[in-house]
């Protein structure tokens, strides 16, 4: 299932390359980086792995996921 198959089913705004903040169970926020889509989840490559790491969490598009608006360019 595709980017454009999530971005229709549950009405988020999901694109490579776009950040987001993902709250776990207890209560920690990760931020991180949309990388691809894989069976209806995000693969999103969080900023605290190290930067050579290929680890990426998989999360579902709305659960605890907060899409954070790109940043205007001059």
């Amino acid at each position: 299932m595709s980017m454009e198959y999530i971005r229709r089913t549950y009405g988020v705004p999901a694109k490579r390359g776009c950040r987001v903040i993902y709250t776990d169970a207890i209560g920690i926020e990760w931020h991180g980086v949309i990388t691809a889509a894989r069976s209806g989840r995000l693969l999103v490559r969080l900023d605290d792995n190290l930067p050579s790491s290929r680890a990426r969490a998989k999360l579902h598009p709305t659960w605890q996921v907060e899409y954070l608006p790109a940043k205007a360019t001059p």
